[in-house]
């Protein structure tokens, strides 16, 4: 017996020492799968963060253009009515039906904007879309009213 359980303990080692390797060869090539999915894992998050960087440029400037294109066109729209009015002006006293019909039309042209009126130095609105003037709407207690009649800034 005492043989055998010599045989038995001596072949355990080297069982044993086996065993040892393979757990340790797994854990290793377990290790190895797990950094490479880590590894996968965080340049698909660069990968994400850099597509949506390209995006959120790409929609700011298509932002930037698109509003850049409706301030120009509401400030030649705004340019137009002025100077139609100075040449009104220059000639005599306004003529209301076709200076109404003139801003209409300037404004149908820049859909973007929500309205486009035409004031008196005092500030009450005569000329431009939904204007009753027998109503007498003012703008003269606007902030935008009295910093530009302060400082009249040519257009």
């Amino acid at each position: 017996m005492g043989e055998s359980t010599l045989k038995t303990s001596s072949l355990m080692g080297p069982i044993r020492l086996f065993l040892v390797r393979v757990v340790a060869a797994l854990l290793l090539i377990n290790l190895f799968v797990a950094g490479l999915a880590g590894f996968h894992l965080y340049r698909s998050r660069q990968e994400q963060e850099n597509k949506i960087a390209t995006q959120t440029q790409n929609l700011a400037q298509s932002l930037s253009l698109t509003l850049s294109g409706i301030l120009d066109k509401s400030s030649v729209g705004l340019f137009a009515v002025k100077t139609e009015a100075e040449r009104q002006l220059h000639r005599g006293p306004i003529d209301h039906t076709s200076f109404q019909a003139y801003v209409l039309a300037v404004r149908e042209q820049v859909p973007e904007l929500d309205g486009l009126r035409v004031t008196d130095a005092q500030g009450t609105i005569l000329y431009g879309d939904h204007v009753v003037p027998e109503a007498r709407v003012s703008f003269a207690d606007r902030d935008v009213f009295i910093k530009s009649k302060g400082n009249p800034a040519p257009v």
